[in-house]
């Protein structure tokens, strides 16, 4: 009974979801869109919103994995290929995320760059560690006085729970190839070898921020090191220590890319995630607002893994 239950509300759910698609990519252009009869000089948005962190397999629609980093290197890709466009505005509004995510967005962003594309950052909300991480590719960034970004630094963390093993009565039996399988286990106490180990990958990975900001900011590794303890700076405080190129709105940063791209002040936008809206994409998109994506949650955090994250 349960299996069947299971079959139908999964069925009932891909019709809901192919409804929906349809009428979205039945209803021609977005409001947010520009004409298609005007095609040249375009400024493209793309929109990092939340943790970048790679797509999830966590997701409520089968087949359909949870959109993330993949999905937004795809409309960087798209924009960098796309003749027609001039310049590219990166909204950014993510606390920060994985190294390896953060570091393939980032790369991704430099490839734009060598396309040819103008790329201006404008931060939102927060735009700290990994999501500061990718902003260093672009040719400028535009930040929101009040904006929380810098948190320059690297972070691992996991839980100590042998004590409250013990007195449950709980005992772990592992088997192992290595004395450094089980690091980071929260079952047993750290050995000194161990702390020593992800010391330094976090002084490494630490490193590579640090190199990522010396290479895209006009800014020295000697100016640089007394702000990169992993403390918050609002956007006004960090156009004072070179960290934001301007202060200024979403809109001033399309302007502000219009004028690096030596485009008219009348040169039409578009959303990258509204410019091919596939059924594909479509359905990443509503099953992306997920809890399980969030570092916050307990079974994130304790699987090993080195995170550019703000948890300001």
């Amino acid at each position: 009974m349960t299996q069947k239950f299971s079959f139908w509300f999964t069925l009932s759910l891909w019709g809901i979801s192919l409804v929906i698609a349809t009428i979205a990519l039945t209803k021609g252009t977005s409001s947010r869109q520009l004409s298609s009869s005007v095609l040249t000089g375009r400024i493209a948005i793309v929109e990092i919103f939340g943790p970048i962190v790679y797509e999830s397999e966590n997701t409520t629609l089968p087949g359909i994995r949870q959109g993330g980093v993949l999905s937004w290197i795809e409309e960087l890709e798209e924009a960098a290929n796309d003749p027609t466009t001039a310049a590219v505005v990166l909204r950014i509004n993510s606390p920060g995320g994985t190294i390896g995510a953060t570091q393939e967005l980032h790369a991704a962003i430099k490839r734009l760059r060598e396309k040819g594309k103008v790329v201006v950052a404008s931060f939102g909300d927060i735009a700290a560690s990994g999501g500061y991480y990718i902003a260093t590719a672009c040719h400028a960034i535009v930040s929101l006085p009040g904006t929380l970004t810098g948190s320059i630094g690297v972070i691992i963390q996991g839980y100590q729970y042998d004590e409250l093993m013990r007195k449950l009565g709980i005992k772990a039996t592992v088997f192992k190839s290595g004395s450094n399988k089980d690091i980071l286990a929260g079952y047993r106490e750290m050995t000194t070898e161990e702390k020593a180990i992800l010391t330094t990958l976090v002084k490494n990975t630490y490193e590579q921020f640090l190199q990522a900001i010396v290479e895209g900011r006009d800014i020295s590794r000697n100016e640089l090191l007394p702000l990169a303890d992993g403390r918050i700076f609002t956007g006004e405080q960090a156009l004072r220590v070179k960290l934001v190129d301007k202060l200024g709105s979403f809109y001033d940063a399309i302007a502000l890319a219009k004028d690096m791209a030596k485009l008219p002040a009348s040169a039409p936008i578009y959303y990258t995630s509204e410019e091919k809206l596939t059924l594909r994409r479509l359905l990443r998109r509503l099953s992306f607002h997920s809890p399980n994506i969030l570092p916050n949650n307990l079974s994130e955090f304790t699987q090993t893994k080195l995170w550019y994250y703000s948890s300001f």
